[in-house]
């Protein structure tokens, strides 16, 4: 189902439901429920909850006081800092001549003093080795028994409203209601953590997200300032950004401030939200990393291996993939692939889909003009750097392109959708077959005022100011 489509279907359900009724513990859990089917679409399998036999709640329970006795609920190693920065390190780390870096973090916390400020990393980055800026990393894996076994033992509770989802959307109502339990019982473990650092404002990466979540929760009911750092492109149909129609008045489930990329993107932001005084705020502070690889002047190892590589072929082509249902890439252009030997294709796996690489690389993997190790695991400006064109199927790397000034082309039907006004100017192409691909990829003349309103580079002075503003 195409995101139009889904958003459809959920502005209809909001229109025929009171969403408001869909609480637990006092809190309203319908924009969980939302970003819920929103991962649904784009996840290979739909995901079921499976009762566990009532026989073994006796053993359940006496597993769960001992995992009490043992876990460290203390969390000793925090300390005091008055703003925290927190992100699921793994998906936005960029590599380069080993050192890690994240991409959407590094660049602003450089306007920060070093002791007003906290950088706590959950599920570290399967980049151990390299050197990375100083924080603290919190595993969240020694908690997962203790989710489980918490949310077992709580899944009599009746939560309003799911059973009218479930069969609205087709998503298992169980698996509703694990889902929120187990996001307010880690909350209340970030409880713990928030009140051991005691920050004034949080910046955290995709609010939405199902680790992300409870610490937004977490936080709002201590009354931290919670900022959302813009992560990809915000389309007009993206569920969780836009077409907001219902914003709790209490403990609400949208950060504070969404800090936007740009013009286009802080558009798409809210743009239908009703009166609320708990609406989020919209700045525009840009998307920093570029300008902070250029300013620190780094001569990255990675850029010249892939000149190197990339000298003998006639175009070099970028791919970037995503973790949605729809099989990994039109079949037309898998075929174009191999039978077009002088065009080299880099396929870039998005951060949720690393562990797929290798299988989902198997039909392509022994062609001589194919390569996915190093652009998947490389930093996204040298790639682009020595690419002629971006290509996916409707992915935020298209968006970079666009800024970035290189040909930018989707091949899928539901990529026109999502970047309607860029396609309609011309800044963005859309091929639904090889022989039109082929076509495109020559350069395009792009007039500035065309890129006014795409364009994330901010000056360090204004850069300076937001974050004045944000934290005082």
């Amino acid at each position: 189902m195409s995101y139009e489509k889904l958003l459809s279907k959920i502005t209809e359900f909001e229109k025929t439901h009171d969403v408001s009724k869909l609480r637990y513990k006092g809190i309203c859990f319908w924009p969980v429920i939302r970003a819920e089917i929103h991962f649904q679409i784009r996840e290979t399998r739909k995901k079921e909850y499976k009762s566990s036999s009532s026989l073994k709640r006796p053993l359940f329970k006496f597993k769960l006081n001992r995992l009490i006795r043992k876990l460290d609920f203390n969390f000793t190693n925090l300390k005091e800092s008055e703003n925290l920065f927190c992100s699921e390190e793994n998906q936005y780390i960029e590599s380069l001549n080993s050192k890690a870096y994240n991409r959407h973090f590094d660049p602003i916390l450089e306007y920060f003093e070093e002791n007003k400020v906290d950088y706590l990393k959950l599920t570290p980055n399967n980049q151990n080795e390299l050197e990375a800026r100083p924080g603290t990393s919190l595993d969240f894996k020694q908690f997962e028994e203790y989710l489980w076994l918490r949310a077992e033992f709580k899944m009599n509770t009746e939560i309003p409203l799911l059973n009218e989802v479930s069969n609205y959307f087709g998503i298992q109502s169980d698996y509703l209601k694990n889902r929120i339990i187990r996001i307010y019982e880690e909350s209340l473990i970030w409880e713990k953590i928030i009140n051991k650092i005691n920050p004034k404002n949080l910046f955290e990466i995709c609010y939405y997200s199902r680790r992300m979540i409870p610490v937004l929760i977490a936080a709002k009911k201590n009354k931290i300032r919670t900022i959302d750092i813009q992560h990809g492109k915000q389309g007009e149909f993206h569920i969780c950004y836009n077409n907001i129609s219902f914003i709790d008045e209490g403990i609400s489930l949208y950060p504070d401030v969404f800090w936007n990329w740009n013009v286009y993107s802080a558009n798409n932001s809210l743009n239908s939200i009703v009166n609320s005084k708990n609406k989020p705020m919209n700045v525009i502070g840009g998307f920093q990393w570029e300008n902070f690889y250029r300013n620190n002047r780094i001569e990255s190892n990675e850029l010249i291996k892939f000149k190197d590589f990339t000298a003998k072929f006639d175009k070099v082509v970028l791919v970037g993939t995503q973790p949605i249902e729809d099989g990994f890439l039109p079949e037309w252009f898998t075929d174009g692939i191999k039978e077009n030997k002088s065009i080299l294709f880099l396929f870039r796996f998005h951060p949720a889909q690393k562990k797929e690489r290798i299988e989902r690389m198997k039909s392509l993997e022994n062609l001589p003009n194919v390569e996915s190790e190093l652009a998947t695991n490389g930093n996204i400006i040298d790639i682009m750097n020595v690419s002629d064109a971006i290509v996916s199927k409707w992915s935020s790397i298209n968006f970079e392109a666009v800024v970035n000034e290189k040909i930018s082309i989707l091949i899928h039907e539901n990529g026109y959708k999502s970047f309607k006004k860029m396609v309609d100017t011309g800044l963005v192409k859309l091929c639904l077959n090889f022989n039109k691909f082929i076509e495109s990829l020559t350069n395009v003349e792009v007039k500035n005022s065309e890129l006014e309103e795409f364009r994330y580079d901010v000056s360090e002075e204004k850069m300076g100011q937001i974050i004045k503003d944000l934290t005082k």
